[in-house]
């Protein structure tokens, strides 16, 4: 059997793979029913979940890497085989050359994208296919799925817990490498540092590269389970990598869905229009010395109310956007737009 921390890190890759699945059967279904059903069967669902859904002639390919997209280019450019194209994280010449209605969207910031990518993104033609965190028009911008689309039992755990006392101050749960593309990365540093032993750290090692995370006193090691370590703490240091407009990603939701208040950085200047200030902590440009004083120093009634505005957030319907079903509506919408 394989140790907790790896099997706690499949657990992830496979939520998160689910997710997309869960999406990508929304727009088959809308796009033929039928076809829908058969890609819920159990005997497809390794191939939608490992090579995104290519394998439905005359509807939708959903690529999940660009190397699922070069596999198939054989078979997808001459053969013209499907109606739709999806893709993420990638967007190469040959994608950029297809007539057809397509979208293009990364959940990853635009540093971490490749040359390529960045420089067919700054491409006028590719606008209308392109759905971006950073897009102005709000009913057109992409957010990042982290809520469940049913939000009744979360709302009631949350409810029942928010007046809570809990034991331990912050933690912060973060992977931790060299990295001169992030941005926000030394900030988040700067802060660890600021709390000393007031912080607890938990980090899997990194993809590549020296887990910085071990020379602090304060690592706990990879923490098994992220929402159940969460709920043990009252606040969260949940910096994104980039501090880019409309990159909002799970950290600070998920964060909210346990009742931690998040010590955030991120969003840009799109920040406080998604999630309201009442909700969170923003430490962009303040002193962590500050910042650590004033959480040291916090009431009860003050980290309630924080709480509080957590909940009402997760309860609204501005919180729906962070849910699959409107990722899938999104897409939809805009491959519909093309046809």
């Amino acid at each position: 059997m394989a140790p907790p921390a790896v099997r706690a890190q499949r657990r992830m890759h496979q939520d998160r793979a689910f997710t997309f699945y869960q999406a990508a059967r929304a727009i088959l279904h809308r796009l033929n029913p039928r076809t829908a059903l058969r890609c819920g069967q159990q005997k497809d669902r390794k191939i939608i979940k490992f090579s995104g859904i290519a394998n439905v002639p005359g509807r939708v390919a959903f690529y999940a890497s660009s190397e699922h997209f070069r596999q198939d280019i054989p078979a997808l450019v001459p053969r013209k085989c499907h109606d739709y194209l999806v893709a993420q994280n990638f967007m190469h010449e040959e994608f950029m050359q297809e007539g057809r209605p397509k979208v293009y969207f990364s959940r990853e910031p635009r540093v971490c994208l490749s040359p390529e990518t960045r420089e067919n993104l700054s491409r006028k033609d590719a606008a209308r296919f392109v759905v971006s965190f950073a897009e102005e028009d709000i009913d057109r911008r992409m957010f990042y799925v982290a809520l469940p689309g049913r939000k009744g039992r979360l709302i009631k755990r949350l409810t029942r817990s928010l007046s809570h006392q809990r034991a331990r101050l912050c933690c912060i749960i973060n992977r931790y490498a060299e990295n001169d593309q992030l941005a926000l990365l030394q900030e988040r540093v700067r802060f660890v540092k600021a709390m000393g032993a007031d912080i607890d750290i938990f980090g899997h090692a990194p993809w590549s590269g020296a887990n910085k995370w071990t020379g602090y006193p304060g690592y706990r090691g990879a923490a098994r389970d992220k929402m159940r370590t969460l709920t043990q703490y009252n606040f969260n240091l949940c910096f994104e990598n980039c501090d880019e407009d409309g990159y909002i990603t799970e950290k600070i939701i998920q964060a909210l869905m346990a009742g931690c208040v998040p010590l955030y950085w991120g969003g840009g200047s799109y920040l406080e229009q998604t999630i309201p200030a009442a909700c969170f902590i923003n430490c962009r440009d303040q002193d962590p010395v500050e910042i650590y004083q004033r959480i040291r120093t916090m009431s009860r009634d003050q980290i309630v109310e924080y709480r509080r505005a957590g909940l009402d957030f997760i309860s609204s319907p501005q919180a729906d956007r962070f849910t699959w079903g409107h990722w899938a509506q999104l897409l939809l919408r805009r491959l519909e737009a093309q046809s």
